[in-house]
């Protein structure tokens, strides 16, 4: 049977290894989670769990993950959902402080301050 499955999965690169509980268990929330979304009918949901409590390699369980959407091995990072919207929405304006705003204009009259007495030196 050919596979769809990249290489690198566990299931094409290591078919002989054993089948862990630990295994079973992740597969089985995966092919519960697609029959609740629908995307497995019942007979097929029922064969694919069938399969998965019979395996006793990785290889065997091609069948059963063969199809299923991928598992996400990610978080969004903490400022993309601190930000409560949804992808391509602007977040809201944030409130400008007041603080760094006096900081700034600080340090720029500074700076001016600084120039035109380097030149009111220079030109004396």
């Amino acid at each position: 049977m050919s596979s769809d499955l990249p290489i690198s999965s566990p299931y094409r690169s290591t078919p002989e290894a054993p089948v862990s509980e630990s295994e079973r268990n992740q597969l089985s929330s995966r092919l519960n989670a697609a029959f609740e979304d629908g995307r497995l009918e019942a007979d097929e949901y029922q064969s694919r769990l069938d399969r998965l409590f019979a395996a006793r390699t990785l290889g065997e369980l091609v069948p059963v993950v063969q199809g299923l959407p991928p598992l996400q091995t990610y978080t969004d990072p903490a400022i993309v959902a601190g930000t409560g919207g949804q992808p391509g929405e602007l977040a809201p304006a944030r409130n400008a402080n007041g603080f760094s705003l006096l900081l700034v204009a600080g340090v720029a009259g500074a700076v001016v301050l600084l120039a035109i007495l380097v030149l009111f030196v220079l030109g004396s």
